[in-house]
């Protein structure tokens, strides 16, 4: 059960490549590449801003409530839903102005891996449950573009986003889904996570794996992820606590 080591893992993924293995990183976006959710810190900007006045008061409440009433992926696809009639370039310009005043908390050695393996011409990949234009910004501050953001999604008709649903709802095994169909069945070298719903995700690398645990005894994701910690130790994944 391998504690991280970053030079280690470097060396793992560049040893798989040479063998022969796909040159892919994928990472989870919240909680793994930084350490706030972006999905909700970007509906809060929009319903501080009212970027979208037709949204509901009780906004927020009623994100929550399609969790507990209908499913995680009602509720993910909703915030995405919500954007109908908005261009795709405004949706970005949201989302960049959104990261900048953040002041996004990123994790610092995932910065370094990013930019490891953008240096070794690995191609690396965000996939994530919130919508995609949430946590672009974010990504592109780490030199990772809008294509390589993969996230929940609607149909873009006329250049506006409309509220049907495009590709798998990217939660739990969506996640992989996404990624599989982008790569057309090929596996990453090396993926990233740290939660439950990251596992499918995790299970899909052919090579080295690594999971995140950072969160407080008194977080929402407190338990998941050291769920999922207790299964990279017994998996012989790397970990950080």
């Amino acid at each position: 059960m391998p504690l991280f080591d970053i030079e280690e893992v470097k060396k793992r993924v560049i040893r798989s490549v040479e063998r022969g293995a796909t040159p892919v990183a994928a990472f989870d976006a919240d909680g793994t590449l930084w350490e706030i959710d972006m999905g909700e810190v970007f509906f809060e900007y929009q319903i501080e801003n009212n970027l979208l006045p037709g949204l509901r008061k009780d906004a927020f409440a009623h994100y929550f409530s399609l969790f507990k009433t209908h499913s995680p992926q009602t509720a993910y696809l909703w915030l995405a839903q919500i954007n109908k009639g908005v261009s795709p370039e405004q949706m970005l310009n949201w989302s960049r102005e959104c990261a900048k005043k953040t002041e996004v908390p990123f994790i610092s050695f995932q910065k370094e891996l990013v930019d490891f393996f953008h240096e070794h011409q690995i191609e690396v990949f965000v996939v994530t449950a919130s919508i995609r234009y949430a946590v672009a910004g974010a990504a592109e501050m780490l030199g990772i573009d809008f294509d390589h953001v993969l996230g929940v999604d609607v149909e873009v008709r006329e250049n506006l986003l409309t509220d049907e649903q495009r590709g798998p709802i990217t939660w739990k095994e969506g996640k992989m889904l996404a990624l599989q169909n982008r790569l057309n069945g090929r596996k990453p070298v090396f993926c990233s996570g740290n939660t439950m719903g990251d596992l499918h995700l995790l299970e899909f690398s052919s090579d080295v794996r690594l999971v995140i645990a950072k969160a407080s005894i008194d977080h929402k994701n407190y338990a998941t992820e050291h769920e999922l910690m207790s299964l990279a130790q017994e998996r012989d994944w790397f970990f950080c606590e």
